[in-house]
């Protein structure tokens, strides 16, 4: 028996196996005239790591080294092996912090340095990144792979997990590999939050390498806003998101989304076209988009908010949005009441005096002036633009006035009111954090 309590440094990863000792025990065979070193049945043996039985071929001082290989996993538990033996492969990729538990039994085939083949069982496997940009628990199943053309059925699944701080309830795929390509063989169907994911086509192929290609068709079924917007830490939002995904497809470290992501929303709908993802999982992913936002029910949208009561509709894009790390870096924005909306046009005191604050300090200080006795307004548009550059936001409105632009146009009727804008230019972490407070339902600060 052989017991190895040194240290080997095969790049990229070190093992110390003065802390958990490798014991090995089998049969070898040196033929003194070519060098070659056979292996029959060598059991190894890592406390708290794996067991295993290999077989193999090398031929020291030649390239390659390693001619063949057999070797049969018993035994694998992640949370020991996986520091150690894959860690280091992950350290420059998004996953280099990424922890795993649960324990992995199969084989794995070689030949000439490089794998051949594997079929590994999978069993309460959780993955876990620190990040929070991904975690899977209660992963299991099968994964099989193999260089020669031979067709393999797998199933994996698991009982829940996170994708960016949303909640993954239980799934199981079927699925076929045959080289480097892999395909759902059926639909298959994901909890995300309180909805579901309808996928009808998968596919994958090359993963793992700079060539990985994948695609997906699926169907979002409606899932409530309280959720998205608690996931994602922004301000409590009611309704619900839903939506057709059509072809995504992923290469070069890019998501395009083949034609146009609707999600209906707030009594109407928001669509995305030309969508690019980059890097999704990376350190600083990016994001780019254009969105419509047609015949949105402002009575519905300002009601998930303490901004203030808003009745009409509201029509809108945003061209050229860029987001680095899900922040914003640039867009052009206007949003502004349909030219044809027949809706009824009311607009509250609060409501009032939050666009004024959020405008520079507009409109009448209500509550200073005889106009404070009403709670509503009727109006006959409103709208405001933001051109987002260098952190600083050009503003403008529904129309143009000496020296402003119109936030709030109102009608000839009485009790009438104008909420004007004089700033041209916002600083945006200034109008963000103004946004936040009117949403929050602070006391408005109408200078």
């Amino acid at each position: 028996m052989l017991r190895w309590r040194g240290g080997l440094y095969l790049d990229p990863f070190y093992a110390d196996f003065a802390i958990q000792p490798l014991q090995a025990a089998g049969r070898y065979a040196l033929d003194s005239a070519t060098g070659r070193l056979t292996l029959a049945g060598v059991e190894l043996n890592q406390p708290g790591v794996l067991t295993a039985a290999v077989d193999a071929t090398l031929q020291p001082g030649a390239a390659p080294l390693l001619q063949q290989a057999r070797i049969e996993m018993k035994t694998v538990e992640l949370a020991g092996f996986f520091p150690t033996y894959i860690a280091p492969w992950l350290a420059a990729t998004a996953f280099s912090d990424l922890q795993a538990s649960g324990r992995v039994s199969g084989r794995l085939g070689l030949r000439d340095d490089r794998l051949e083949s594997f079929d590994l069982g999978l069993d309460a496997v959780t993955l876990e990144d620190p990040g929070q940009r991904l975690s899977l628990h209660g992963l299991a199943g099968n994964l099989a792979w193999g260089r020669d053309d031979m067709a393999r059925t797998l199933r994996i699944g698991w009982q829940g997990g996170s994708l960016y701080r949303f909640d993954l309830g239980p799934a199981g795929f079927h699925l076929r590999s045959q080289g480097d390509e892999y395909r759902l063989l059926e639909p298959a169907e994901v909890e995300v939050l309180d909805g579901r994911l309808l996928i009808e086509e998968w596919a994958l192929s090359s993963p793992g390498t700079d060539a990985m290609r994948w695609h997906i068709d699926a169907i979002l079924t409606p899932v409530s806003m309280a959720r998205v917007t608690t996931a994602l830490d922004w301000p409590l939002m009611q309704g619900q998101l839903s939506g057709v995904i059509p072809d995504v497809r992923y290469s070069d470290g890019r998501i395009e989304v083949d034609g146009m992501l609707l999600v209906r929303v707030f009594d109407g709908a928001v669509r995305l076209q030309d969508l690019r993802l980059e890097q999704p999982l990376g350190l600083v992913p990016q994001l780019q988009a254009d969105i419509a936002i047609d015949n949105v029910d402002l009575e519905q949208l300002t009601g998930t908010f303490a901004f203030g009561k808003i009745e009409g509709r509201l029509d809108g894009r945003v061209r050229d949005l860029w987001l680095q790390n899900w922040q914003p870096l640039a867009f052009d924005a206007e949003l502004a009441t349909p030219e044809d909306d027949a809706s009824r046009h009311r607009i509250s005191q609060k409501a009032v005096d939050n666009l004024s604050r959020i405008g520079g300090g507009v409109g009448q200080a209500l509550s200073r002036t005889f106009l404070g006795v009403f709670e509503e307004f009727p109006y006959d548009r409103l709208g405001i633009r933001c051109r987002l550059r260098n952190g600083v936001c050009e503003m403008g409105g529904v129309a143009p006035i000496d020296d402003g632009y119109y936030l709030v146009k109102g009608t000839w009727l009485p009790p009438r009111i104008n909420v004007i804008g004089y700033a041209d230019a916002v600083d945006w972490t200034a109008l963000v954090e103004r946004l936040k407070a009117a949403t929050a339902g602070g006391a408005p600060q109408v200078q």
